[in-house]
């Protein structure tokens, strides 16, 4: 019983150090060649390119204030002075927390009565 535990062992060691290990004489290429490009050249050369000041604040200015960061976290304000919003509290003692802002994501904190979530989605816009 012992032989056939250490021979198991043996396939099974041998089969997940190898599961990821290149094999030879293969190439990336062989493998991203097969593969459908979804962006050109003339794409490409466009996401790449140097973005300049002037651009970014084209983009900032041009922002409605509902769609910024600030804007939506004055209407979350607003909101919460009005009654129509609560957030949450970590703790008895806790200032409460309305909503976190991401990079690229937003998490906004509400009750779940019907109320604040119709608050949430008219801030929102959904």
């Amino acid at each position: 019983m012992a032989g056939g535990a250490a021979n198991i062992e043996g396939v099974v060691l041998e089969y997940f150090t190898n599961i990821f290990r290149a094999n030879s004489g293969s190439t990336p290429e062989l493998t991203t060649n097969t593969v459908d490009h979804r962006v050109n050249g003339e794409m490409n050369s466009q996401l790449t390119k140097i973005i300049t000041s002037e651009e970014v604040k084209h983009v900032i200015f041009e922002m409605p204030a509902d769609k910024s960061p600030k804007g939506l976290t004055c209407m979350i304000r607003e909101a919460e002075l009005r009654g129509t919003l609560t957030g949450i509290k970590i703790s008895r003692d806790s200032s409460t927390v309305s909503h976190i802002l991401f990079v690229d994501d937003t998490y906004i904190f509400c009750t779940g009565s019907t109320e604040e979530g119709m608050e949430v989605m008219r801030i929102t816009g959904l």
